[in-house]
């Protein structure tokens, strides 16, 4: 699932690239136990680029620094 974080800073000389006005921050829930992962808790994740394999195992995710183009 994806959470919202804090506010991204507005930045007049840059396009922004992001679906909302929060950081996107990536959680895993394992449905067997409940236990939640944060792999990359530091990273803006871009949630119209998460994709899954085909047999659900894996995801693929776009991430970037905080303040990175």
């Amino acid at each position: 699932m994806l959470l919202g974080g804090e506010p991204l800073p507005i930045r007049p000389d840059a396009v922004p690239v992001m679906d909302g006005p929060n950081r996107q921050r990536l959680a895993l829930i394992d449905l067997d136990d409940g236990r939640v992962a944060r792999p990359a808790d530091e990273l803006d994740i871009a949630p119209q680029l998460l994709r899954w394999s085909p047999d659900s195992r894996r995801v693929l995710v776009w991430a970037r620094r905080p303040g990175l183009d």
